[in-house]
């Protein structure tokens, strides 16, 4: 019996990620090389190699023009900006938690 709980508590969970941190590293360089030719490397010009998209539809409607004039006050925007710093504080303690919790 003693064998058995020692084989069931040894693979009862093993944590992997399904990507892996040096595949999010190289997706983020990838990303950053992109934004950074975009800003940097192309030069906009009336030209048939650069490929123009109207985004009116998406911008200049009734719906996005409703909030264009929302406005938020001081307090409303400090209450989000610290929700979102303790979720944060929140989720890293949560983890670091589990994972000490479920590895035995």
């Amino acid at each position: 019996m003693a064998n058995i709980n020692k084989l069931s508590v040894r693979n009862a969970l093993t944590y992997k990620p399904l990507i892996s941190k040096s595949t999010w590293i190289l997706l983020a360089f990838c990303f950053m090389t992109l934004m950074g030719y975009l800003i940097f490397g192309v030069t906009w010009q009336d030209s048939e190699s650069v490929i123009t998209i109207n985004f009116d539809l998406l911008f200049n409607n009734n719906f996005t023009q409703s909030f264009g004039n929302l406005k938020f006050s001081n307090i409303f925007t400090y209450a989000i900006l610290s929700l979102a710093f303790m979720l944060l504080i929140q989720i890293t303690f949560l983890k670091n938690y589990f994972d000490k919790r479920l590895t035995l």
